[in-house]
């Protein structure tokens, strides 16, 4: 488990927001293929936490960008 000073949980996070991880592989899917896609979203949750800054939005907002 890994935890931010905001006391995010990184490996939760990724389980939480499995389902916006797929939804960006399959958008995205084409020219490179869902799994590569999908597991770049789920890498891109999971390091979120690091660069999440609450006074800027929401996390979802922040996984987004």
């Amino acid at each position: 488990m890994r935890k931010t000073p905001e006391g995010l949980d990184a490996d939760r996070l990724v389980v939480q927001f499995d389902g916006l991880a797929r939804k960006i592989a399959s958008k995205y899917a084409g020219a490179i293929e869902y799994d590569d896609l999908y597991q770049i979203a789920r890498m891109a949750i999971w390091e979120a936490p690091r660069t999440y800054d609450a006074q800027r939005g929401s996390l979802v907002t922040h996984l987004y960008k």
